[in-house]
């Protein structure tokens, strides 16, 4: 699968699922970027830039949505 074909496949690396499975338990960027040792301008890149398009979402709380109900995270 090519890197544009991931870029839409709907489905998430280990560290995105981390990433907005922080998201889901409302925390921000700062908070997600300490607990994932990475810098907050990471943790929004890979939102913005990673997450979002790769499940269609149009912002952080749809894309929780819609990763809860294709089972990519728990309820």
């Amino acid at each position: 699968m090519s890197l544009r074909d991931q870029a839409h496949s709907g489905t998430l690396t280990d560290k995105q699922s981390a990433a907005l499975n922080l998201v889901k338990e409302g925390l921000g960027d700062k908070e997600i970027a300490e607990l994932l040792g990475v810098s907050r301008g990471a943790v929004s890149n890979r939102i913005t830039h990673g997450i979002l398009p790769r499940l269609g979402a149009n912002n952080r709380a749809h894309a929780v949505y819609l990763a809860m109900t294709r089972g990519i995270l728990d309820w």
